[in-house]
């Protein structure tokens, strides 16, 4: 897969400060409003955010990068697609990815609202959302 304007501007390490603060959400919209189709590919993100020891990569689409790096609602909101909202990584929806990476109500009420059935599957540990946000040790 080619890189597109949106994987670069997406493809930070979310487990680096330094990192995280270089990501430009406002180019991020508008790239993904001007080339929409581009939310939906999977790419090949160099570091993943899920704090397991043995992913060297993970292919994703933006959406899913986005939550690893705990942008904002408004980016989240542009970067849902039909396609982008049904996919899942290791069987963890985006609501699994925004609870276990402690997203605010904002972004986890959209994805609700865009994902209704989510707060019911299971992932690949037969865990539910709820149970992510539990671990993590939400209130």
């Amino acid at each position: 897969m080619s890189e597109t304007g949106l994987f670069k501007l997406i493809d930070f390490d979310p487990n680096d400060d330094d990192e995280r603060q270089q990501v430009d959400a406002d180019a991020i919209i508008k790239e993904a409003w001007q080339n929409p189709c581009d939310a939906d590919l999977i790419y090949s993100f160099s570091k993943c955010g899920c704090g397991c020891c043995y992913c060297v990569e993970k292919w994703v689409c933006p959406l899913y990068q986005a939550l690893d790096l705990g942008l904002g609602v408004e980016v989240i909101d542009a970067l849902i697609t039909p396609i982008a909202i049904e996919q899942t990584y290791c069987g963890m929806t985006v609501l699994h990815v925004a609870c276990q990476h402690g997203a605010s109500l904002d972004v986890i009420y959209l994805l609700l609202n865009s994902l209704p059935n989510a707060a019911k599957k299971k992932d690949n540990g037969d865990w539910t959302p709820l149970h992510a946000a539990y671990h993590r040790g939400a209130s």
